[in-house]
């Protein structure tokens, strides 16, 4: 037996051209497509999927998975050429074992092998990398964050109290994690299926509908 087509082929409807219920359908996934990538860039992509609380809070426990992880200091201005002292970083597994951190601001040249954190900025969060360090296995991990011993002026304490620290697995976030990002995996899917169903309206217009008479 063979079998028949595993697709329903799209057929256009009695008087409208083929072609122009593919360019509605076309226009349509493309406009799935830009929300379903608004969707991924605010839960996956972008800062707003990492672990983060407040700096005065000190410490937070966050549940981690095997690899290497990288401490953001977010505030305003963290990814310009801030001079504010780093933030000091301590990491405990839930057993009281100590985790090596390596500091990354002011510290030597990073392994060319790893991949190097940057500093993001998008409309709602701004961070630097402050601090990587590397878990083997997975659990409950406690990382405390505390101004540093030069951070004494109430300036200083003023900017803490508006910061937030933040916890992402390394290479986070990519390139599409940044606005930029934002704009490719929405804004662009979206106009383009605007102008394909905009498009499609003029070029091949649906026949309109004959009203039947009423019977006399």
């Amino acid at each position: 037996m063979i079998p028949g087509p595993l697709v329903v082929p799209i057929t256009a409807p009695p008087g409208e051209p083929r072609a122009g219920v593919v360019a509605r359908v076309a226009g349509t996934l493309l406009i799935v497509l830009a929300v379903t990538g608004v969707w991924a860039w605010f839960t996956v992509l972008s800062p707003f999927a990492f672990e983060r609380w407040e700096v005065f809070e000190t410490s937070a426990t966050v549940a981690l998975e095997p690899g290497t992880y990288v401490i953001y200091e977010e505030f305003e201005g963290a990814s310009g050429t801030s001079s504010r002292p780093p933030l000091t970083v301590f990491v405990r597994s839930i057993a009281g074992r100590d985790i090596e951190v390596t500091p990354l601001i002011g510290a030597a040249a990073p392994d060319p092998a790893s991949t190097p954190a940057e500093a993001y900025r998008t409309p709602w969060h701004e961070g630097r990398p402050t601090t990587e360090f590397r878990i083997d296995r997975a659990g409950t991990y406690t990382v405390t964050a505390f101004g540093s011993e030069t951070s004494r002026t109430a300036l200083d304490y003023n900017s803490l109290l508006s910061s937030f620290v933040a916890v992402a697995p390394e290479g986070q976030p990519g390139s599409l994690g940044s606005s930029w990002g934002l704009a490719v995996v929405t804004y662009v899917p979206l106009a383009l299926g605007l102008a394909v169903l905009i498009a499609a309206r003029f070029l091949w217009p649906r026949p309109r509908r004959r009203s039947r008479p009423y019977p006399s």
